[in-house]
Parts: C-alpha cells; structure tokens; sequence
C-alpha cells in the first residue's frame, strides 16, 4: 500500500507559447485552447489541493492519481467524470471533460470545477478502497473558502556579513507557470529590505523547492539563484538580488473564495469505471 500524496492532472506542463493539450500533435502543439486553459489553472489547484490531501494519511494502491483532461464528448456544461478502479500501471486514473467555453470563464470558475471534479474523483476511489470519506468531504469544504492559491517561501540563507538573509519568494500564476522572486530582509529586525525583479518560474513547488537550493551569496550584498522555467529547460537562468539595486516589494495578489463561484453539474460514466 502507498500514502496518497498527490492529485495530477496531464496534461502537467507545457511551453509557455503553445497550447497545453491532452491530444499528442506531430509539431507539439495542441489544439484545443479550452483544454489548454483548464490545464494550465489546473497547476495551482492541483498543489494546493494535494497539501491538503498529504495530511489525510490515505492508503491506496498508488500514491498519486492522474487526472487527464480532454474536449467533453457532451455539447453542454456537464462535466463528465470516469475512473479507472482496476487500473495498475503505477498510479490511479481518472478522466474529466472540458465543456465547450472553458476557456472563456474565470480563472476562478475554472478552479471551482477542478477542485469539484477532483472531489468526485476521490470520493468515488474513496468508495472503491475503503477510505474515510469525511476527510475529503473536510478537505473539499476548506478549500471552497479559499482561492485556491499556492505561494511558497524557502527557508532563509545569511550573508557572509550576517546582517542580511535571503529566499525564495513564489507565487502559481493562472497560466501554469509560477512568479518568483528573491526576498532580503534584515536579519536583526526581519524587515524586508526589497527583492530582485520577478520572472516566471517552473510549474510545482517540488521544482521550487529544488531550485531553491541554489540560493547562494557572491559577497555580503548580492545573492544569486540558477532558475529553469519550465521542465526540460537545460539552460538555467540566473536570478539576482543586489543591495544597491533592491526592487520594491509588493504582496502576491489575492484570489476570491471558489465559493462565489457556481458549481458544475457532474456526469460520472459507469461504462469507463471499472
């Protein structure tokens, strides 16, 4: 048995430039730019929903469940939602529908229909091995009230000098991709001094967490960071943050509860879950 650690929905990146979709195309473009939205809001759902999913302590066959998205079969807004019980190649799997105009909701009507598609998915492996499901109906009703966002901060590195700390600042865009920048602050008072300019960043915060430890100090006033964007990306880019020339520092934005949003009705195909 494997704890249940991780909600993934595929396609799971993309090039920031082309169309994010579930269908294999010989030139890797894709072409549906419904599926391409769900998928690329999908990053921030999918973490922040599996922080929540991690302190369940479920038991499964597989630690993760993928979640491929595709064009809905249906012409309306039902969203259609299969599981694969007897699935056993490594991990859980699910499909869900992407209805026709998806693409043109709000980044947070996008967000309440993942977040309910996978509560309807997990209920329904809920129901297959066994698990409490008071736990996902708790982590469903928390996460209503949220905007379902992910930041992330690493932990803080002195300067040689000690008089000055810095780290990994990041917050998941809508389009897939995070926004990091490198904080300073004074290590005596905590007061953040400024930051290096923001720049896009990779798409989960395992890759977060990894290019953080890159994190290193020239000399007393200038910290640097090697950054990859996006998987596959060979070439690092180096991010700096420099005493003298500190950006100001302003607050990630604030997404609105999914809540206000309304909710999709669901369509669970019995013919694909078995």
């Amino acid at each position: 048995m494997a704890r249940v650690r991780y909600v993934l929905v595929y396609p799971y990146s993309g090039f920031r430039d082309r169309l994010w979709d579930a269908e294999q195309h010989p030139d890797g473009r894709g072409r549906d730019p419904d599926v391409d939205a769900v998928a690329r809001t999908s990053r921030r759902v999918c973490e922040a929903y599996s922080r929540g999913l991690v302190e369940l302590g479920l038991e499964g066959n597989h630690g993760e469940v993928r979640v491929f998205v595709h064009r809905s079969h249906r012409d309306d807004e039902v969203v259609p939602v299969s599981t694969y019980l007897k699935w056993t190649e490594g991990f859980e799997m699910a499909h869900v529908g992407v209805p026709v105009g998806a693409g043109a909701w709000s980044e947070q009507r996008r967000a309440r229909m993942l977040l309910e598609a996978f509560h309807a998915v997990m209920t329904r492996f809920g129901h297959a091995r066994g698990w409490p499901l008071a736990g996902l109906e708790r982590l469903h009703d928390d996460y209503l009230d949220t905007g379902l966002d992910l930041a992330w901060r690493s932990a803080w590195k002195s300067s040689p000098d000690r008089r000055t700390e810095a780290c990994l600042d990041a917050w998941l865009h809508d389009d897939g991709f995070s926004r990091v920048r490198i904080l300073l602050r004074d290590r005596t008072s905590g007061e953040i001094a400024g930051s290096s300019e923001v720049v896009e960043g990779p798409v989960a915060e395992v890759a977060l967490k990894r290019e953080s430890k890159t994190l290193r100090w020239r000399d007393r006033d200038t910290v640097e960071l090697s950054l990859s964007t996006f998987l596959g990306n060979r070439t690092p880019v180096p991010l700096v943050a420099s005493v003298p020339s500190l950006h100001q520092v302003t607050p990630w934005p604030e997404r609105a509860p999914v809540r206000t949003e309304p909710a999709p009705e669901f369509s669970v195909d019995p013919a694909w879950s078995e």
